[in-house]
């Protein structure tokens, strides 16, 4: 095996990880966008610190962007569905750059 093969690895590797990463993150935020769109009344008030984090980790040209009331009594965050997808988007073209690193 040669220098530029392990170094090739080693980025994958360190490029999958990376790929986990934000996919969780993505996961994590999409579960919050379906789980906001029902959020009523405590629930709600639980959120709101975890709202305030996501919307710090959102790009100000997203914030408020696409945020709709449901008839659940909740609030679609159209911002954050946008962010979970961008998570995913760089999960899937990590995931691509590190199998033609293989």
């Amino acid at each position: 095996m040669s220098s530029d093969d392990s170094n090739d690895s080693k980025a994958s590797r360190v490029l999958r990880i990376i790929s986990v990463i934000l996919r969780v993150v993505g996961v994590l935020i999409a579960a919050l966008v379906v789980v906001d769109a029902f959020a009523s009344g405590t629930v709600r008030v639980a959120l709101s610190g975890v709202n305030g984090f996501v919307s710090v980790l959102t790009p100000s040209f997203l914030r408020g962007l696409f945020v709709f009331s449901t008839p659940f009594d909740g609030a679609f965050r159209g911002d954050f569905a946008i962010l979970a997808m961008m998570f995913l988007v760089a999960d899937w073209i990590l995931c691509r750059i590190a199998t033609s690193l293989r």
